[in-house]
C-alpha cells in the first residue's frame, strides 16, 4: 500500500500566505552527540518505555531529536519541554538528542526493529513515507481539530499523505545567501542580486585571496543547500519539482545544466575555502561565523548561531539566493518549507495524551526559537516579537513574501534517489564529470 504524498507535491509550487517559517534542522555532523550514546541493554531498555507508568506513578514520554547541546534550537527545545511539564505534572518527556547524520539511521533501525519512541523527529515527505507506508506512523487527524487555529493545513502540507496528517512541524526554514557585510565593504564588492553578479563577487573575493564560499562536500547535504536553490532558480518551482520526483519532469531540462555549469564554474575559479571536502557541517558553518568566507548558502537556522556565535553578528547580512533565469523563476521562490518536525509512534500506549503533547510542545518550540533568533514560526505569533533579532525578522519578511517553497530535493526524493544525486553532485565537485554528464546521469536514473 502506497501513499502518495497527495498534498506536498502540490505545495511545491503552491503560493500561500504563511504565517511565519524557519526551523533548524540540522546541524549536522557524523557522530551521536556526547552522551546520548547507550550501549545496547541501555538503549533497549529507553526504547521500551513507550507511555509507561513510573513507580510513583508519573507517566513518561520518550522523545528523540537532533536539537543537541549547541545547537540552535536546543534551547527553545528545552523550555518547551519544560512547559509542557509544567502544564502537566505527573507527565514527564525523556528527551534524548543525536547527531544529525547519525539520527538518520538511529531511526531507521528503530522502526524496522519495532522499538521506536514515543515521540521522534523526522524529515517530512519521501524521507518519512515509508515509515507512514509500514503504518508504524499515528495519524493525529482525530486531535488536530484543537489545534487547527493556530496552525493552517498548508503549513501542515508536507506532513500530509493520503490526506491525513501524520507530522508536526515547529518551523519553516527556507535557504539564503547569508553574507559578510565587513567583508563586502573592505572590497567594495556589490551584493549580489542576479546571477552574474554573485559570479562578479566571488571573483573578486578570489582574486583578493579570499575564500568567497563556505560548504561541506563531506556532508553533501551542505553543498546541497546552494546547489538545489541554483537549479531551482534556473528552471523555476514546477519543473523543479516534477524532475526530482519522477511526476512528468525531465532532468535533461536546460536549466539544470545551467545550474550545473555555474556550480561547475565556481569551483574552477576556486570559489570555496580550502578543505571543504573534508570539512563538516559545523565545520562549514563555523568558517563563516568567523569571518574566514565572505558568503554561504544556508538555512534560516543559521541566523540564530550567527547572533549567538559571531564575535559581532552586526557584520552579516542575508538576501535571496541570486536568480538565474528570471523567466522562470523568482528570488521569492524559496528553497524550505515546513518539511520537518515530530511524530508519534503508531502503537503508542496512549495516543491522545502522546499526540496532545506533540502539538503542545511543537507550538512551544515555534514560539521559543523565533523569540530566541534561531528558527522562524510555523504556528500563527499571537505574543510580543518586538525583541526577535534583526536577521531573523528580515527572514520572517521574506516567507511572508515568498511566491514558493520547494522543499529541499534530498526531501522530496526517495533514499535511494538521494543517494545516487548526492553521488553525483560530488562527482561533479571533485571534477570526475562534466557538468553535461552530470546532467545526463541523473536524467537516465530518473527515468
Amino acid at each position: 500500500m502506497r501513499r502518495k504524498l497527495s498534498a506536498m507535491l502540490l505545495a511545491v509550487s503552491l503560493v500561500f500566505g504563511c504565517t511565519g517559517c524557519g526551523s533548524e534542522p540540522n546541524q549536522r555532523k557524523e557522530a551521536e552527540q556526547s552522551g546520548a550514546e547507550q550501549d545496547g541493554t541501555e538503549e533497549a531498555e529507553s526504547q521500551e518505555d513507550a507511555v509507561q507508568s513510573a513507580s510513583d506513578g508519573e507517566k513518561v514520554i520518550t522523545m528523540w531529536s537532533v536539537a543537541t547541546e549547541g545547537s540552535a534550537t536546543a534551547n527553545g527545545v528545552a523550555k518547551a519541554i519544560e512547559t509542557y511539564e509544567s502544564n502537566h505534572p505527573g507527565v514527564r518527556i525523556k528527551h534524548e538528542t543525536f547527531e544529525n547524520e547519525a539520527y538518520k539511521t538511529k531511526i531507521r533501525t528503530a522502526i524496522a526493529a519495532n522499538e521506536v519512541p514515543d515521540i521522534f523527529f523526522a524529515w517530512f515527505g519521501a524521507w518519512s513515507e515509508p515509515f507512514v507506508d509500514a503504518e508504524k506512523v499515528l495519524n493525529l487527524d482525530d486531535y488536530y481539530a484543537d489545534f487547527s487555529e493556530e496552525i493552517t493545513q498548508e503549513t501542515l502540507s508536507y506532513a500530509t499523505f493520503d490526506g491525513s496528517l501524520y507530522g508536526v512541524p515547529s518551523s519553516t526554514p527556507i535557504s539564503v545567501l547569508y553574507y559578510n557585510k565587513a567583508l563586502f565593504e573592505e572590497y567594495g564588492v556589490k551584493v549580489p542580486a542576479t546571477a552574474d553578479e554573485f559570479l562578479q563577487a566571488c571573483q573578486t573575493f578570489t582574486d583578493n585571496g579570499v575564500p568567497a564560499l563556505s560548504t561541506s562536500v563531506k556532508e553533501n547535504w551542505v553543498l546541497a543547500m546552494l546547489f538545489d536553490a541554483l537549479q531551482l532558480h534556473a528552471t523555476g518551482p514546477e519543473d523543479a519539482a516534477k524532475a526530482v520526483t519522477r511526476n512528468g519532469g525531465d532532468y535533461n531540462d536546460p536549466g539544470f545544466l545551467q545550474a550545473a555549469q555555474m556550480l561547475r564554474d565556481l569551483i574552477d575559479m576556486g570559489a570555496f575555502i580550502e578543505g571543504v571536502t573534508g570539512f563538516s557541517g559545523d565545520e562549514a558553518n563555523q568558517a563563516f561565523i568567523d569571518g574566514k568566507t565572505a558568503m554561504y548558502v544556508q538555512g534560516s537556522w543559521l541566523a540564530g548561531s550567527i547572533q549567538n556565535g559571531a564575535e559581532n553578528p552586526d557584520d552579516f547580512d542575508l538576501v535571496p539566493v541570486p536568480v538565474l533565469n528570471p523567466e522562470r523563476a523568482s528570488e521569492h521562490d524559496f528553497m524550505g518549507g515546513a518539511a520537518e518536525g515530530f511524530m508519534v509512534a503508531a502503537d503508542v500506549e496512549d495516543p491522545a495524551v502522546v499526540a496532545n503533547a506533540v502539538f503542545e510542545i511543537s507550538r512551544s518550540i515555534s514560539e521559543n526559537c523565533y523569540l530566541d533568533g534561531s528558527a522562524l514560526p510555523a504556528w500563527k505569533v499571537n505574543y510580543d516579537d518586538s525583541q526577535v533579532p534583526p536577521m531573523i525578522r528580515k527572514l520572517a519578511a521574506y516567507s511572508a513574501e515568498a511566491t514558493s517553497y520547494t522543499v529541499w530535493f534530498n526531501v522530496l526524493m526517495t533514499a535511494d534517489d538521494t543517494e545516487e544525486y548526492f553521488d553525483l553532485t560530488d562527482q561533479l565537485f571533485v571534477g570526475n564529470i562534466t557538468p553535461e554528464q552530470y546532467v545526463e546521469s541523473l536524467a537516465d536514473y530518473l527515468k
